[in-house]
């Protein structure tokens, strides 16, 4: 779609951090949107900005930004003004980016996306303006493995559809020092109980590119076995129930997680259980989150129980013995010849510097993902309600179950030393918890 500046000021005065008390003017706004960008902020208002009688204009799109877009463009600066957007609030990037949906709802922008997301539009809206055909970038995202050194650890997940399937209900923050964050989701369904159809078909669209490593499904693909993924992986996971290694609630879970961090957190899989044999039923999969300043090594742990209390218990069990356990360790991965099976050399390469951090290097935080499902309590009631009223009653109870997970998790952590660490947290109901992984993975795997 093609943006106007306009559209792109409008969603993002209200959360500038100097819209304090919702006083930002329009000019000051299209000054700082306008100088932000550039290399040389000061000097490009010194002698650029000061000689316009108004900006305000450009944010109402009375005068259009083709004038000045040559005098941005030539002295872009992306990086400064994705960090800029950075120093938002968590609130603001979740807020901006549900905005930037409403207008463009193909957009695959997210809260943890939106910097580098929005930045992108920006800078497409001002190569536009200027008349530079050749702005837009041709390579290929999922082949580009470095920019100007840093890694780019690409997610493996297809996740166009995510919002099709999954409503994010609530979210908020966690009693502990790091980043972290607490989501409730609820699957979308036209009718209670809770229908698995959406999910199913999600997943299966990702169960190859949850069951094969980087390397194994680039070379399916050059084989031309592209069509014949599905079916291998899901022969794949037959086996691995068939030997114990995973129930099938397990294998939902990781599945889950393994979506929601690398479609929310942009953390994308190093390992997934079924990659790491050694690593059967400790860690529910290994992720990666690549920051400026830092990487997190982040480690599964899924549970699905009928009761949340019950879930975070054994949740937090789980997390307990996976932080003393060395063998889920980075340099383990490293040590255990494990990426040269999962990527290729160039990229093997760029991980050892990461995971295994030198004096110079980014520090790499352990950081634990965590997903519980569990059974949703009075479904039967929603039955006997209006859609709408049923809807919101819906909302109601998952925005109660998540204060109270938030609480009894947050107690737990601390009682654990865990402060610490990064916690990612994701929760969905089910109609049954007990009975879901059997009817959603039965229906996947046939």
């Amino acid at each position: 779609m093609n943006w106007t500046f306009p559209q792109l000021a409008n969603i993002l005065k209200p959360f500038m951090p100097e819209n304090k008390n919702g006083k930002l003017n329009q000019d000051k706004c299209v000054e700082i949107l306008f100088s932000k960008i550039t290399n040389d902020p000061e000097d490009f208002i010194r002698n650029v900005l000061d000689a316009k009688t108004s900006l305000r204009q450009y944010y109402t799109g009375n005068t259009g930004i083709k004038g000045i877009a040559p005098e941005i463009t030539s002295r872009l600066n992306e990086d400064d003004f994705v960090n800029y957007l950075d120093s938002f609030t968590e609130s603001a990037k979740s807020s901006i980016s549900r905005e930037v949906k409403k207008i463009d709802p193909t957009s695959n922008i997210y809260k943890t996306t939106m910097p580098k997301g929005v930045t992108k539009i920006y800078v497409e809206i001002l190569n536009n303006a200027a008349g530079n055909k050749n702005s837009k970038n041709k390579k290929n995202p999922s082949t580009e493995k470095t920019v100007e050194g840093e890694m780019q650890f690409n997610k493996t997940i297809l996740d166009k559809k995510f919002d099709t399937v999954f409503n994010e209900i609530n979210h908020s923050k966690l009693q502990v020092f790091n980043d972290n964050g607490i989501h409730i989701f609820g699957l979308k369904t036209d009718t209670f109980p809770i229908r698995y159809d959406g999910l199913i078909t999600f997943l299966l669209e990702n169960i190859g590119r949850y069951a094969f490593s980087r390397l194994h499904w680039e070379n399916m693909v050059k084989e031309g076995s592209l069509e014949s993924i599905g079916l291998f992986a899901r022969r794949r996971l037959k086996n691995e129930l068939k030997q114990d290694a995973l129930t099938k609630n397990k294998l939902l879970g990781e599945m889950l997680i393994y979506v929601f961090l690398e479609h929310i957190e942009g953390a994308p899989k190093l390992l997934t259980q079924v990659e790491f044999s050694n690593n059967a039923k400790k860690s529910d999969g290994v992720f990666l989150k690549v920051a400026r300043d830092h990487c997190q090594y982040i480690v599964g742990a899924t549970q699905i129980y009928d009761n949340i209390v019950d879930g975070i218990n054994a949740a937090v069990k789980q997390i307990a013995k996976l932080d003393t356990d060395p063998t889920i360790s980075p340099v383990q991965v490293i040590d255990s010849g494990y990426l040269g099976i999962i990527v290729d050399d160039d990229i093997g390469k760029l991980l050892k510097q990461i995971l295994k951090p030198t004096e110079n290097s980014k520090t790499l935080i352990r950081s634990y993902g965590i997903f519980i499902g569990y059974t949703l309590n009075n479904a039967d009631k929603l039955l006997n309600m209006p859609k709408k009223e049923a809807d919101k009653q819906f909302e109601r109870q998952l925005c109660s179950d998540m204060e109270l997970a938030n609480k009894y998790l947050s107690k737990k952590i601390s009682e654990l030393g865990l402060q610490q660490r990064s916690f990612y947290v994701y929760m969905l109901p089910f109609g049954n918890a007990s009975d879901a992984g059997n009817i959603i993975m039965n229906s996947a795997l046939e």
